[in-house]
């Protein structure tokens, strides 16, 4: 039984490190979105994969997991997908939220120069 529940806390664990993992992941798709080349995407997935990696190694070092078995990578990976199901929405949802306010305030700061511009040039004549 008490073999068991550690399993279970240590499941929840890996799982816990896959949504933080889920975050690096959103900000490599991030910078392929800015640049939109394939080439940058795979360099930054292999990056952050490897960042990943050496994370894992150090978190089951610190937490002092038990051997390696198969449900650890399992949950890690469905840490990921959960992040991306659920978290990585509404993260996206703010982000393209603020990007359209500051879009907006960009747009009528450029309209605000302009009409002093032509105010300035109006005056001159």
């Amino acid at each position: 039984m008490n073999s068991a529940l550690n399993q279970l806390y240590v499941f929840i664990a890996c799982v816990a490190l896959g949504g933080v993992f889920g975050i690096l992941f959103s900000v490599s798709r991030l910078i392929y979105s800015a640049t939109g080349n394939r080439i940058i995407k795979t360099i930054t997935d292999i990056v952050t994969f490897i960042i990943c990696t050496f994370a894992y190694l150090i978190y089951s070092y610190t937490l002092k997991f038990p051997s390696f078995r198969v449900y650890m990578p399992v949950g890690v990976f469905a840490g990921i997908a959960a992040y991306m199901k659920s978290f990585h929405i509404i993260v996206a949802n703010l982000m393209q939220m603020a990007y359209n306010r500051i879009r907006e305030k960009i747009r009528l700061s450029t309209k605000r120069k302009k009409r002093v511009t032509i105010e300035n040039d109006r005056r001159e004549i």
